[in-house]
């Protein structure tokens, strides 16, 4: 239910979005869902894949870290028997891994707020 005019909504009510993998449906967690310490591990963990995934070519330890480090998220994120994890490749992963942080993005995005480019311009 939403309230008109309140500047912030919030609920404890958590809908979670969900994947399918084998037909089996694995549901993503909710950034509520963890501590503010726990955020801000998976948040440097994230960081740190893109930087590996952005960085060129990558030494024989960068390589192992960055199957690690998904491997890691994955896990984080998605909720989901030992069997649907081990049978996750790291194509699969990094989709997951896309997946999340484009719904994450799109939470933080007050619905009707402008583009950031239009707040920018408007204030110049």
């Amino acid at each position: 239910m939403t309230t008109p005019n309140a500047l912030l909504e919030l609920t404890s009510v958590l809908d979670r979005p969900f994947i399918t993998f084998d037909g089996v449906r694995c549901e993503l967690r909710q950034p509520e869902e963890f501590s503010v310490v726990d955020y801000q591990k998976l948040s440097r963990k994230g960081k740190r894949l893109d930087l590996l995934m952005n960085g060129g070519d990558l030494s024989d330890d960068e390589e192992r870290e960055l199957g690690g480090l998904m491997s890691a998220i994955v896990k984080t994120i998605l909720i989901a028997g030992d069997d649907v994890h081990a049978k996750l490749n790291d194509v699969h992963r990094l989709a997951i891994v896309r997946t999340f942080m484009q719904l994450q993005q799109a939470s933080l995005e007050p619905a009707g707020a402008p583009a950031p480019e239009a707040m920018t311009s408007s204030a110049s």
